[in-house]
């Protein structure tokens, strides 16, 4: 598994949006206490595995909460625009502009398959670099 830092985001979106979301929600883990970011992201996905005989994990029916997941795409959104906000230069105030748009309740209403998986491989980079 990947380290958060490692994750491509072109890997978490069908659409140059969920790119952008996936970017913000990246920053916004990288940029927490990771204790802080483990228990935000937990509250969004709660995986659900089995262990075989092996000591291989197996998830089965993980559930990820497609509110919690749109709150924590807003907040990542806010904490991003907010960092942009203090950088004050023309790419920043053109992500702003972007960013403007983004309704994480929209995003999961719409979100591929791809965007979904951020927040699960995220919580699994999370979890093998707190062991």
């Amino acid at each position: 598994m990947k380290k958060i830092s490692d994750m491509q985001m072109e890997e978490y979106g069908k659409t140059a949006e969920e790119i952008m979301v996936a970017g913000a929600m990246k920053l916004y883990i990288q940029s927490i206490e990771p204790k802080e970011a483990l228990r935000k992201v937990r509250a969004v996905y709660e995986p659900k595995v089995i262990r075989l005989d092996s000591g291989e994990a197996v998830p089965v029916q993980s559930i990820i909460d497609g509110a919690k997941y749109a709150t924590f795409i807003d907040e990542a959104v806010m904490f991003v625009t907010q960092k942009m906000k203090e950088r004050g230069d023309e790419l920043a105030e053109s992500v702003i502009e972007k960013l403007k748009m983004v309704d994480g309740k929209h995003v999961i209403e719409n979100a591929s398959v791809e965007f979904v998986s951020f927040i699960e491989d995220a919580y699994k980079s999370m979890r093998l670099s707190e062991n």
